[in-house]
C-alpha cells in the first residue's frame, strides 16, 4: 500500500554539501517524505562539486501546499540563482515558486521527478485525515503555462510509475525511463539528473 513512499535508512544522515563550484541545487522532497530521499543524489552532486541544499518543508510534505511554498520561499530568498530538483509534490512546490515575481530570472532549470505539474486526481476525505492536507492539495489545479520561458523544465517520468500516472507528469522536455523504475526510486536516478544539471550549467557558461 505504501510502496510510493521513498525508502531510506532513518539512521543514516543525508550527506552534507561539500561542493564549491557551480550553481546551487535546491532538492525538494515529495509528500510524506524527507530530504533523506535524496541521499544518493547528494553523493552524486558532491562528486561533481555542485553545492546543494535539501530542506524539509511543510512537516515532511504532509502540510498544506501554501505552508510548503512559504517555507521554501523563505529558504531560497537569499540565492541569486539556483536550479531545482523536485520529487513528485516537491516539483509542484518548485514550479509554483518560480511564478512568484521575486524569483523570475533566478532559476534556469527545474527537474520534476514524477511530478504531477497541474495536480493529481485524489479520492477520499478519510485519506486527508490519514496522510495530511497535502493529499487534498495534490488535486490542484496548479497553473503552469505562465512560467518564465527562460526557465528550462524537465519531466523525468517512468512507465512503471504506479503512484503518479505518467500522463499527469509531462511538462516541458520529457525524459522517459524504462519500466523498472518505481515512483519512489526516481530520486535515485542520479546519472539522468546530474547530466541534466550539467547540461544546464554548460548552457549558462555559454551565455
Amino acid at each position: 500500500m505504501f510502496d510510493w513512499i521513498p525508502r531510506f535508512d532513518p539512521r543514516k544522515a543525508l550527506p552534507s554539501s561539500i561542493g564549491t563550484s557551480g550553481t546551487p541545487v535546491v532538492l525538494l522532497h515529495g509528500a510524506y517524505s524527507t530530504p533523506k530521499a535524496f541521499g544518493a543524489l547528494a553523493v552524486a552532486l558532491n562528486e561533481i562539486g555542485r553545492p546543494f541544499i535539501a530542506p524539509d518543508y511543510a512537516h515532511y510534505g504532509t502540510g498544506a501546499f501554501v505552508d510548503g511554498l512559504r517555507d521554501v520561499t523563505a529558504i531560497c530568498e537569499g540565492f541569486r540563482s539556483f536550479d531545482i530538483v523536485g520529487h513528485s509534490f516537491g516539483g509542484i512546490v518548485g514550479l509554483q515558486l518560480l511564478r512568484q515575481p521575486e524569483f523570475v530570472g533566478k532559476v534556469s532549470t527545474i527537474i520534476g521527478l514524477g511530478t504531477p505539474w497541474r495536480g493529481l486526481p485524489t479520492k477520499g476525505k478519510h485519506m486527508v485525515k490519514l496522510f495530511g492536507q497535502a493529499y487534498e492539495d495534490l488535486r490542484g489545479p496548479f497553473e503552469v503555462d505562465d512560467v518564465d520561458p527562460a526557465t528550462k523544465v524537465y519531466s523525468v517520468i517512468s512507465t512503471a510509475d504506479k503512484t503518479v500516472n505518467p500522463k499527469f507528469s509531462q511538462f516541458g522536455e520529457v525524459i522517459v525511463l524504462d519500466g523498472s523504475v518505481a515512483h519512489a526510486a526516481l530520486p535515485r536516478e542520479t546519472k539522468v539528473i546530474t547530466s541534466l544539471l550539467e547540461e544546464a550549467e554548460l548552457a549558462r557558461g555559454q551565455q
